[in-house]
């Protein structure tokens, strides 16, 4: 019970990250599915109840395999400042599609057989996993070996991505939301690395506790404590929603005062004139010039980009380059040119820059996006 209660802790505080800020729906549903894990599989295990096992032991293979998809576009979210799904991402759903094409013949199996079915799992348990095949698809085993094995590669291929980033100092994140997704990476990789190796040795018996058993419960509890972490980083859970009211709490501190809507209208047309003439494409394009050229104040610029737009000068600047490379290649620029001169053209110093900022921008290298284009 212990187990069950844990996860219903879990669920609980997903649903309170949810709540106070949309933007990590993903990373709640992750969060609500690490919780679940546990609970599910001591259901499966140590529940007996024939009506339970019955729900959870086919018909719940396919949620999971929705593990790495959520993990991955929160990840992105947070790393691009963009949490939409596009039509690109479609392909993350494949094993998700697939699990509930494998299950389908199951489900068409009449009632009786099922009855046998999970009846033979409850009474030979470990030995069940090992000799019980879906219809048309692999044997149960092979099933809880793949879904895991999943999650912990999408994990670990978000912690490379990160690392990454981090490494080629391309992250425009403060230290506070590097520092969280450094906890959220680790943690979720360690708790989602334990049901692999748990599940590699679920044969394996000892005196006492059974392996499954400290499998399961060390899963729920890492979950829990995942969950826990949130709490940590307010910014994360609250999102702007905190730092209003800690303007609003702190009226001794220095507060920033919004200009009027007349004057952020006004900036907007100016700044959307000024990029017709595709300034951002000199390599000495800054911010001190682009105040210059306007003739705003430093405070008019930062609250427009940082509180209007969401975003920062360079991130905005290196938008514009890349879009603007985007236009240039369906053109046909690099017909009879490289990859390389692109990138000088739109005001980047090397190809790897570019690229960086290419991929990161839309999620595939210049040269794939190329081929795509043909």
């Amino acid at each position: 019970m212990f187990i069950l209660f844990l996860a219903f802790i879990g669920v609980l505080i997903s649903l309170i990250i949810l709540l106070f800020n949309a933007k990590n729906k993903f990373l709640a549903i992750f969060f609500a599915m690490n919780s679940l894990y546990g609970a599910f599989h001591y259901i499966l295990f140590y529940s007996k109840s024939t009506f339970w096992v019955s729900a959870l032991l086919v018909y719940s293979f396919p949620i999971f395999f929705l593990f790495g998809p959520f993990f991955y576009f929160y990840i992105r979210g947070v790393l691009r400042n963009d949490y939409a799904i596009t039509k690109k991402d479609w392909y993350h759903f494949i094993p998700f599609v697939i699990s509930i094409l494998f299950i389908i013949p199951y489900i068409l199996q009449s009632a009786d057989i099922k009855k046998q079915f999970v009846v033979f799992f409850i009474t030979l348990n470990e030995q069940g996993i090992q000799s019980l095949h879906i219809p048309l698809a692999s044997s149960l085993k092979n099933y809880f070996l793949m879904k895991n094995t999943i999650i912990v590669l999408y994990i670990g291929y978000c912690a490379i991505w990160f690392q990454r980033e981090y490494k080629n100092q391309i992250l425009l994140l403060h230290k506070n939301a590097i520092n969280w997704l450094k906890i959220v990476l680790f943690l979720s990789f360690v708790g989602n690395l334990l049901p692999l190796i748990f599940t590699l040795n679920y044969i394996v018996k000892s005196d006492g506790i059974q392996p499954k058993i400290a499998g399961i419960l060390s899963i729920t509890f890492l979950g829990l404590i995942l969950n826990l972490s949130v709490f940590l980083f307010p910014q994360v859970l609250y999102g702007s929603y905190l730092i209003k009211n800690k303007k609003q709490l702190s009226p001794s501190k220095k507060q920033v005062i919004a200009p009027a809507n007349e004057e952020i209208n006004e900036l907007e047309i100016t700044l959307n004139n000024y990029i017709l003439s595709h300034p951002y494409l000199h390599k000495n394009f800054t911010k001190s010039k682009l105040l210059v050229d306007l003739n705003i104040s430093d405070k008019l610029f930062t609250f427009y980009f940082n509180e209007h737009l969401g975003t920062n000068f360079h991130l905005w600047k290196s938008n514009l380059r890349i879009d603007y490379s985007v236009q240039l290649i369906e053109s046909n620029f690099l017909k009879n040119r490289t990859v390389e001169s692109l990138a000088k053209e739109v005001g980047f110093q090397s190809r790897n820059k570019f690229s960086e900022a290419f991929k990161k921008r839309y999620n595939v290298l210049p040269s794939e996006y190329v081929k795509s284009t043909k």
